[in-house]
């Protein structure tokens, strides 16, 4: 599953930095702390994203639909009832 390597390794980060007293979220950051705490929720915010653009119900474009299913009516075919003149 894609996505979730990025998650773990994030949250790895963030707390490894919070377990040994070097996080942002401690109160007393230093540069170093704060570009580790970044990175690690940098990586859970993508492996989020990922897992959500793979999500099983996640929408998907017309283009990646077989033979055009789900597409919205107004870009099928007007069909034989809108033929109909008069």
């Amino acid at each position: 599953m894609r996505g979730l390597p990025e998650l773990m390794l994030g949250a790895g980060l963030v707390a490894i930095g919070f377990a040994t007293g070097g996080s942002v979220f401690h109160g007393s950051p230093s540069l170093l702390d704060a570009c580790f705490d970044g990175l690690g929720l940098l990586f859970v915010g993508r492996g989020l994203l990922l897992l959500v653009r793979r999500a099983p119900g996640a929408a998907s474009s017309g283009a990646s639909v077989p033979n055009g299913e789900g597409l919205s009516p107004s870009r099928h075919d007007p069909g034989p009832e809108r033929d109909i003149i008069g």
